[in-house]
């Protein structure tokens, strides 16, 4: 479903992924898990086409991506990425919030299915100042699933949680990836959190893997 060979992005003298590989099956859930500067977020940057590769290919639903002679713009992927501060729109409202994806009117039942499962009928109308961070953090991921991708990633999906909501969170969006058959990468530095959301995890230091297997 998703296949990375030899990425390799650096930043000046930094290298920030080296000869990077990896391969997702269709419906699988990998976190990849590493400290702050490790490579996790620039990873889905380059996956989603936010960023350009030095080197390597992607390539997602056997189409490639990313290679030296092709790149398919971020707007073009078959991809969903929630970013770690949520990127909600402050003048729109939630519901509006949900709707803006590319399709998501055609996939109306799907995000009415979406927002009863996430229960948030009752903030559809708040703006985004007016929802806590774990409201928020449901919506993100409801516009996210909106658009039906066949690949989302998450970069840092919990860290902005307190210990309780984490949990009920994390759960919840293994769940939901698991109802709708999603494939998804998530980035995070939290093990536990891995450990609860994940079918695989990889783990990378220096832009390297450095181990990769099943939770257990």
């Amino acid at each position: 479903m998703l296949k990375i060979h030899g990425l390799s992005k650096s930043y000046g003298k930094v290298n920030v992924l080296i000869n990077f590989n990896l391969n997702i099956q269709s419906s699988e859930i990998i976190s990849v898990v590493g400290s702050s500067g490790s490579g996790k977020t620039t990873l889905l940057r380059l996956i989603s086409g936010l960023d350009l590769p030095d080197n390597g290919q992607v390539i997602l639903n056997k189409e490639i991506v990313n290679d030296e002679d092709v790149f398919v713009p971020p707007e073009k992927r078959d991809c969903s990425l929630v970013f770690q501060d949520y990127a909600l729109f402050p003048n729109l409202s939630m519901r509006e919030n949900i709707y803006f994806g590319k399709n998501s009117n055609q996939n109306k039942e799907r995000v009415e299915e979406l927002i009863r499962v996430t229960k948030i009928e009752e903030i559809l109308y708040k703006f985004p100042h007016e929802c806590s961070g774990g409201e928020q953090q449901r919506v993100a991921l409801v516009r996210s699933l909106a658009v039906n991708p066949s690949l989302v990633m998450m970069d840092e999906p919990l860290s902005n949680l307190d210990y309780n909501l984490k949990s009920n969170l994390g759960l919840m969006v293994r769940k939901l990836l698991k109802k709708f058959k999603t494939t998804a990468v998530i980035v995070t530095h939290d093990i536990n959190d891995a450990m609860e959301i994940s079918d695989k995890i990889v783990v990378i230091d220096k832009g390297k893997v450095i181990q990769k297997g099943s939770p257990n």
